[in-house]
Parts: structure tokens; sequence; C-alpha cells
């Protein structure tokens, strides 16, 4: 008796699901649901294949309800039982992650249903990926609060060393009212202590960067306009102080549209500048001058010396021109860079300049080092008008 075709398709294909069910690498689960008034509540194993038995350990599972071979279960993951349901009753197939706890595993689960009330799972276990996942997320964290300390020292770095500068000019103020006093002249006395008081509040400024920081995405445009003349001129009556007799400062600053900088970043920029200016020319031999500028400029396809970016359009430039030992090519292109200094030991701390560019170009400025001859240096702020 020849058999027919629908027999022999039917046992090849028996025999082609036999092998796969024993060799397939992921482990494999044929289960009938068992319901109780309607839901259902639990299901018995009917076929499992060797790569299930290998991944959970469940080795005599077949025959058995799952409450029996893993009691936690229903605890640990009740949702699993609602999804068996609802792809046996007929919906669609699904695949999802899923963690185990009642055996401590990670799968992801391709679910689908060959017939009413019953379903197979196929495992492919994921705790080692998500193991991983989950360290380099912690290792992601624990970098991303590393980065924001290091910043809060580098930003609080940074105002010490400005807050520093602020308080020389608070001491020299006082020194000279106390001078004054003695020669009973009040009227440069009170002088003296108004700008003790401006210095005063601008350190106080400086504290509040550190106690109340901007968020790292605000840039200018959540910055109030503001005409820089103000707040140059008040920090060049501080600057004046500072500086030795050998060393005139002078300045040029003509009307300009408002730009979207801080009056304190700005003074912070500007104090920077002039007193590493100061530095340059005690090393040229202590003489020279230092001449601040303020001007509208129109850029045509300028490059940055920090950022290396190139730009045009209209400016406003704060430029500072000292006459001191200047800078080599070299340094200008790392002299941005944070703790970078040429100075001797203990004689800077390579923060000035880095505090410098990151102010500017956190309002979209930028930086235009030139080298003046026969000896010099200008630095060149500009920002958009």
């Amino acid at each position: 008796m020849q058999p027919n075709a629908g027999t022999v398709t039917a046992e090849v294909g028996n025999v082609v699901w036999q092998t796969l069910f024993k060799h397939l690498l992921d482990g494999v689960v044929y289960a009938r649901l068992i319901y109780d008034r309607g839901l259902a509540v639990d299901f018995v194993y009917l076929a499992v294949n060797p790569a299930f038995m290998r991944a959970s350990g469940l080795s005599r599972a077949v025959g058995r309800r799952a409450s029996d071979v893993i009691p936690d279960l229903r605890a640990s993951n009740p949702e699993l039982i609602e999804r068996y349901a609802r792809v046996a009753a007929g919906g669609q197939p699904e695949k999802f992650e899923v963690f185990i706890g009642a055996i401590d595993q990670w799968y992801q689960i391709s679910l689908s249903s060959p017939a009413p009330e019953h379903f197979v799972a196929i495992f492919n276990g994921i705790s080692r990926r998500k193991r991983a996942e989950a360290l380099n997320d912690s290792l992601q964290a624990h970098l991303q609060q590393a980065q924001q300390m290091q910043a809060i020292n580098i930003s609080s770095s940074g105002v010490a060393h400005d807050l520093n500068n602020i308080l020389m000019a608070i001491l020299g103020f006082a020194d000279l009212a106390a001078r004054d006093s003695a020669i009973a002249n009040p009227k440069a006395q009170r002088g003296y202590l108004n700008e003790v008081r401006l210095a005063a509040e601008r350190a106080r400024e400086l504290v509040q960067k550190i106690l109340q920081p901007k968020p790292p995405a605000q840039d200018a445009d959540g910055t109030p306009a503001l005409n820089p003349q103000i707040p140059i001129e008040e920090s060049l009556k501080m600057l004046n102080v500072l500086l030795p007799a050998g060393i005139v400062l002078s300045s040029l600053l003509t009307q300009v549209p408002p730009i979207r900088v801080s009056g304190i970043d700005l003074q912070q920029m500007l104090m920077n500048l002039v007193l590493n200016g100061r530095d340059a020319i005690s090393a040229a031999g202590g003489t020279g001058t230092i001449n601040v500028a303020l001007t509208a400029c129109a850029l045509a396809q300028v490059q940055c010396t920090s950022c290396l970016a190139t730009f045009s359009g209209n400016y406003v430039e704060v430029e500072v021109a000292d006459s001191g030992s200047g800078v080599s090519s070299d340094a200008s292109r790392a002299m941005f860079n944070l703790f970078y200094t040429t100075k001797a030991p203990g004689a800077g701390s390579g923060l000035g300049l880095s505090v410098v560019d990151g102010l500017v170009h956190a309002v979209g400025g930028h930086i235009i080092v030139e080298h003046l001859r026969p000896q010099g240096t200008a630095m060149r702020l500009v920002f958009k008008a």
C-alpha cells in the first residue's frame, strides 16, 4: 500500500519539527493553560527542548504545573500568565523582554498559539546583555556625576581665581581710603569707599554663580541685552588699583549695540585679560601699556583662535592689547586649555584664559589672538551684535 502525499508531508514535517525542537539554540516551551472560573491561573509544560532545560535549570518540567516547577512565578511575574492567555485566546503573536525574578534571568520571549488554550514560547536568554547594559548605565551615571563634580570644581576654581582679583582691588581701594583719611580728604575717601562697595557687589555676584549655577543648556538667548560700556568702565576703575606704577592702562570705548552677556561675566573676562597683560609686561621688563577698546565691527571669514570655527557678520568687539612679551604660535593654540600656563611654577594657575574662553563661548562669542609688533598681544573678544 502506497502512503499518500498528505501522510508523507505530515511525517516529514514532524521529523523537521522534532529536529528543530531538539537542536534549536533558543529554549522552546509548549504548554497548556489552566483556567479557574474563566481566568488563566497556571499552565502545564507539555514539552520543553534541551536548550530551555540548560538555560533555566528546569530539567523535570514536562507534565508538571508551572506553579510546582517555579513556585514564585505568579508572585514575581503575574503579567506573564496574562500574556500567555491573551495570545492563546486568539491574540496576535507577541515578542517582549522580561526579567523572571523567580529564576533570576532575563529573557526575550517570542509567543504564539498553535491551538486554543495552548501556547508556544521561545526563550532567548539575554541576561548577559542586560547585565552589561546595567553595568554600562551605572558607569555612565558615575562618569556623569564625576564630570559634574569636575565642572563644579573647575567653576569654583575659576570663581575663586577671579574673586581673588576683586579682593585685591578692595584692599587697594581700602588702602587709598585710609591714606586720604590721614590727610583729611573726605571727598576722595568717599570715592574710594564707593569703589570698595562696587567691588564687594561684584564679589557677591561671583559667589552667586557657584550657589545658583546656570543649567548647561542655557545660552545667550536667556541673557538680557546689556550695554557693555557700563561694566567695562566699572572694571577699569578696579583694574587701575591692581596695576603697578610702570604700567599705563588706557581705554577707547565707543557706542556699540547691546550684547547678550551678563555684566559680571564681561567683567570677569576683562579682568583676566588685563591682569594677564600685566604679567606679560612684568615678564618683559615691568613697564608698558595695556589698551582696552570697545568697538562695533563687521567680520568676514574670520577664524576663532580657540574653537577654530570660521564666522562672519556684525559683532561687538572688546579688545585688550598689551605691550608685553607676547605669545608663541604654539602657546596661542594651547593657551585656552585648562591649567595651561607659561609662567613659572607658583606664578600662575592656568585658569584665567580658560575661564575667559568658557564665558565667551557660552554666549556664542569667539576669541581672536593677534601678535603685535614689535612685541605684545591683542586679545579680541567678539560677540554677536
